[in-house]
């Protein structure tokens, strides 16, 4: 395997010298690039609104399948959600994204929408921190502090799925 050595390109992928590249550094907005092990880009910020084939592999990968509460729904026949809507400032990213069914996906676009949300597990309700402690734990994780979750349109709580609640990833 080669190592790629860092530098700047044009898009068409022309190697810029190391004078052009500082110019152009030294005022660029940057946004940093996040790839799979083949290249492909997983966060595309606010370029583009539709997430890619690779982002949608590396989300089966992650969810498994629908993260709706008790939903079975295998990630064949699921869509890439925007955590954020696109409307609001959503990004492209792996990490504003979630797989959801047509069904669950319309119950988050609806008239009285449910919202997927990401609480710090101390703001949870002891009974959801427990039950997602016994969910890693089972699942041979660490807690993390940001869990996912999904708000009724009533204002109810519920954990959101994830790969070991579908039995792990899909296969690639």
């Amino acid at each position: 395997m080669t190592a790629t050595r860092p530098g700047c390109t044009t898009p068409d992928g022309t190697s810029l010298d190391a004078a052009t590249t500082a110019v152009l550094i030294c005022e660029a907005h940057l946004q940093p690039v996040i790839t799979d092990t083949s290249g492909n880009p997983l966060n595309l910020g606010r370029t583009v609104r539709l997430f890619t084939p690779a982002q949608k592999q590396a989300l089966v990968v992650r969810d498994g399948g629908c993260v709706f509460p008790g939903c079975d729904q295998p990630a064949s026949r699921c869509d890439a959600h925007h955590e954020t809507p696109w409307t609001q400032g959503g990004r492209t990213d792996i990490d504003d994204g979630a797989l959801l069914c047509r069904r669950h996906h319309g119950l988050m676009h609806c008239d009285r929408p449910w919202t997927l949300l990401r609480y710090d597990i101390a703001d949870l309700p002891a009974h959801l921190a427990e039950a997602h402690r016994q969910r890693a734990t089972s699942a041979n994780l660490d807690p993390t502090t940001q869990v996912k979750v999904f708000r009724d349109p009533h204002g109810k709580l519920l954990l959101a799925q994830n790969t070991t609640d579908h039995q792990g990833p899909a296969p690639p």
